[in-house]
């Protein structure tokens, strides 16, 4: 039967195709590698930490670990409850409203500075995705070109590189949904915290502390 498609450019080209669909995707790869982790571990030590009064501890601890969009946002989210935690703690010495008086701003602009760091840090994980697009269909070729070769020396290399780098998306893809939601799930463990943070005036945080950039 006659074929439909000529695949001979395929069979002579699909080591490069393969190499191609790798190149693609490997950038993505490495910056999910670098940027996940286990966010509710990370949230129950900062929450720990905080609850016992030791906010510059989780403050080193969020950026140690630079460049996890979690502890780089929250990072942000502290040093902006420390710094709206001075501006309280100036507004109440001039009025009577007692505890919580001028706290209502308080958690907008730690969501805020807690998003956009969070936004930032992301940002090169974003644009490997976008870059690892065509990727699955360069590998998917690949293996196609392997499997009508089978016989050949190259069958059983293209086949196994090809299906790993499939693998190895489908993971990172993964990875790249956790990192994504980890952004909501310890901003909900953390909030009361940052909120407790500026409560109490920011106290614990030296002023270098407070001018250290996110």
């Amino acid at each position: 039967m006659e074929q439909l498609f000529d695949l001979s450019w395929w069979l002579r080209m699909h080591a490069r195709v393969l190499f191609a669909g790798a190149a693609f995707g490997m950038y993505w790869i490495v910056q999910v590698k670098s940027q996940y982790m286990d966010a509710e571990m990370f949230a129950s030590v900062v929450r720990r930490l905080i609850e016992a009064g030791n906010v510059p501890r989780a403050l080193k601890l969020s950026n140690a670990g630079h460049p996890v969009p979690v502890c780089v946002a929250t990072k942000a989210a502290i040093l902006a409850a420390a710094r709206v935690g001075v501006q309280v703690s100036a507004a109440r010495s001039g009025y009577r409203g007692g505890p919580n008086a001028a706290l209502p701003p308080i958690l907008t602009e730690i969501t805020r500075d807690y998003d956009e760091a969070f936004r930032n840090a992301t940002a090169p994980l974003w644009k490997g995705f976008f870059l690892a697009l065509p990727s699955p269909l360069l590998l998917a070729l690949a293996a196609w070109g392997s499997f009508e070769s089978r016989g050949s020396a190259s069958f059983t290399w293209g086949m196994a590189v090809a299906a790993t780098g499939i693998l190895a998306l489908g993971y990172a893809g993964y990875c790249h949904v956790q990192i994504v939601l980890s952004r909501e799930r310890v901003f909900q463990q953390l909030a009361p915290l940052f909120e407790k943070i500026a409560r109490d005036g920011g106290r614990g945080i030296e002023a270098q502390e407070l001018s250290m950039g996110t």
